[in-house]
């Protein structure tokens, strides 16, 4: 299970006063490689009873004054970090053979800055924020009708919106909710994408074959899951 560690060593002549100097540096070279969410990271809190608790969240942003990431400030890290406010953050690159640890007290950025912040996150996104308290049991089923509501209330709705609320409270999890039709339209786009890559377009050829003969026999504006009992 272990192996040998000897891509990246740690020279002291390379050291640069500033560490977040250092971690700029190391950071611009993860972001070099193919490799998902380079600003992924361990944030480690503890409640006042000394419990600890960890989860991965993103960096958003950092400089001399620290590292921002955002969260529910009614979460569990959240409510953790109100009482207690230590923590730390570790990330570790395999790429580079290499971990980076920072400890410290975490503090709120100003309301302005999240608020810039949470307009620029996907609609669906923010209604999800909206519609659910983050680590809490929605209390009843009246509760989760009411968030609902409201979140159609918003720019936000739409048919696709629709579909996956009504769905959800109907208990209705049978398969992904999406028209034959439009999965048929998708796979053309994804089709002409693969054009001249030998057997990935035979594959998507025959895929988009399929759902063709589902939407000439009539069955277009059937869900793929509705379909599928439908055979």
């Amino acid at each position: 299970m272990r192996k040998q560690y000897d891509i990246s060593g740690l020279d002291r002549n390379e050291l640069l006063e500033s560490p977040t100097e250092m971690f700029r540096n190391w950071f611009e070279k993860i972001e070099e490689y193919d490799t998902l969410e380079p600003n992924a990271m361990t944030l480690a809190t503890a409640s006042n009873s000394g419990k600890p608790t960890s989860r991965i969240v993103l960096l958003k942003e950092y400089d001399e004054k620290g590292f921002i990431f955002y969260t529910n400030y009614e979460s569990t890290k959240g409510i953790q970090i109100e009482s207690n406010p230590y923590g730390s953050l570790t990330f570790n690159w395999h790429p580079l053979e290499r971990q980076v640890r920072i400890r410290g007290k975490i503090r709120k950025i100003s309301p302005e800055k999240s608020k810039k912040y949470f307009a620029s996150r996907p609609r669906l996104s923010q209604i999800s924020v909206l519609a659910s308290k983050q680590s809490s049991t929605v209390e009843s089923r009246a509760d989760l009708e009411k968030l609902f509501a409201v979140a159609k209330l918003g720019s936000g709705n739409s048919t696709a919106l629709n579909r996956i609320f009504d769905n959800v409270l109907k208990d209705d999890y049978t398969g992904f909710k999406f028209s034959t039709s439009n999965t048929l339209k998708d796979l053309t786009y994804i089709h002409e994408m693969l054009k001249d890559l030998g057997n990935a377009e035979k594959l998507a050829d025959v895929k988009k074959s399929i759902y063709k003969k589902a939407v000439d026999d009539g069955n277009g504006d059937l869900f793929i899951s509705e379909l599928i009992q439908k055979d």
